[in-house]
C-alpha cells in the first residue's frame, strides 16, 4: 500500500531540464498524475484538466502513489509528504526510483499555490525533480526562499 511504503505527450511539462531525474521516471510520474487527475476529477465532479490546480492534493497523491507503487510494479518506493503551506495542509510525493538513493519530489497539485492568473499551460502540471531542482523551479516562478523550503528542505 502506498501510504505504508517507504523502505508520450509533452502537455503540462515545463522547459526546465531535469538533469538528475531519469526520463522513464518522469514519464511514469506524469502518467500516474494523469491517471489520478482523471479518477479524482470523476469522483468529485471536477474537470480532470484543472484538478492539478485544485486543493485536492491528498486525493491526487493517494491515487498517484497507489498507481506508482502498485499498478506500475517497477519497484518504486514512494511516500506521501505532509507539509503546511501557510495555514493550508498540503501533500506531495517523495519517490525513490529502483536502484537509486536519489530522492525525487513529485507534486501534482503545486499550482494551487499560484494566483489563478498564473496557472497557465506553460507551467508543468506536475512539479518533478530532486529537491534542488524543485527549489530552482519554484524560485523561477516567484516563490520566496521560505516557500521553496517547504518542498526542498525535507
Amino acid at each position: 500500500m502506498f501510504r505504508e511504503s517507504l523502505s508520450g505527450s509533452s502537455e503540462g511539462r515545463s522547459e526546465f531540464v531535469f538533469t538528475e531525474t531519469p526520463g522513464e521516471v518522469i514519464e511514469d510520474l506524469i502518467d500516474s498524475a494523469e491517471t489520478a487527475y482523471r479518477i479524482v476529477g470523476s469522483t468529485f465532479g471536477i474537470n480532470p484538466e484543472i484538478v492539478h490546480s485544485t486543493n485536492h492534493c491528498i486525493d491526487v497523491v493517494d491515487v498517484m502513489g497507489d498507481h506508482l507503487c502498485n499498478e506500475l510494479d517497477k519497484g518504486y518506493e514512494a511516500a506521501p509528504m505532509f507539509v503546511t503551506y501557510g495555514f493550508m495542509p498540503h501533500e506531495y510525493i517523495s519517490l525513490y526510483p529502483p536502484n537509486s538513493d536519489r530522492r525525487i519530489i513529485a507534486d501534482p497539485t503545486w499550482q494551487q499555490f499560484l494566483p489563478a492568473s498564473e496557472r497557465t499551460s506553460d507551467k508543468p502540471k506536475v512539479l518533478i525533480g530532486t529537491p534542488t531542482e524543485v527549489g530552482k523551479q519554484l524560485s523561477s516562478y516567484g516563490f520566496t526562499p521560505e516557500q521553496v523550503a517547504i518542498w526542498s528542505s525535507r
